[in-house]
């Protein structure tokens, strides 16, 4: 694989039914050329979702996933420049509306998967934590030329949270977590009451940074 620098983010959006909302969304990852998107609480059917993209995007391959028995609390989105990843792209997976696993084939034998997670907000919904525990247990492992790019609104603070089981995960497997330059303790979310929490995060392959791949999170 050549040298590439690609810019990844994640985004909380918290709902994006609104079709002005979707345009604004759009035209800011048009603006900021992103190569990899992870967008979380999308709270969209993957079918609205499908087609508002493809009808007003053509930079831009996307998959979608909701949970039709929560559709007010989950939903995950991975999307991808056509330009970069385009011919790269061969399969996914996900857990409805709460991960989306995209796998993406190079020469010489080395595939990328870019997992999208929304972590459940309800500390006490272990059910949904399992599930994604437990596929993030099976499907992540060390390979030869197999890397890791994963992120997402995981809802687990790594200071102020005692619970962080998806952290603790991924950082067993290995993988590093990437923190802005400017503030590795910046926080991601902030309630009414001023209270602030560091709740998204971007996890790569410690090989795939040594191997030449540089992002830039926003």
């Amino acid at each position: 694989m050549n040298r590439q620098t690609w810019k990844i983010t994640t985004i909380n959006v918290q709902g994006i039914n609104d079709h002005e909302k979707f345009d604004d969304f759009l035209d800011w990852i048009t603006q900021e050329d992103f190569d990899i998107v992870i967008i979380t609480e999308t709270k969209l059917h993957p079918s609205n979702a499908f087609f508002n993209f493809s009808s007003k995007n053509n930079n831009f391959f996307s998959y979608w996933s909701l949970d039709p028995s929560h559709p007010k609390g989950s939903g995950v989105g991975v999307i991808f420049k056509h330009a970069t990843l385009g011919k790269h792209n061969y399969t996914q997976t996900d857990i409805p509306g709460r991960l989306i696993h995209a796998s993406l084939k190079f020469k010489g034998k080395i595939t990328i998967h870019v997992i999208g997670i929304y972590g459940p907000a309800d500390h006490s919904d272990k059910d949904t934590k399992d599930k994604i525990i437990h596929y993030l247990n099976r499907n992540v492992r060390y390979t030869n030329n197999t890397y890791y790019i994963i992120a997402g609104d995981l809802n687990e603070d790594p200071i102020n949270h005692t619970n962080h089981e998806i952290l603790d995960l991924l950082d067993a497997k290995g993988l590093q977590r990437i923190t802005p330059t400017a503030d590795p303790n910046a926080y991601t979310w902030t309630s009414c009451n001023g209270t602030t929490r560091q709740l998204d995060h971007i996890y790569l392959s410690s090989d795939l940074i040594s191997t030449g791949l540089y992002t830039e999170t926003q």
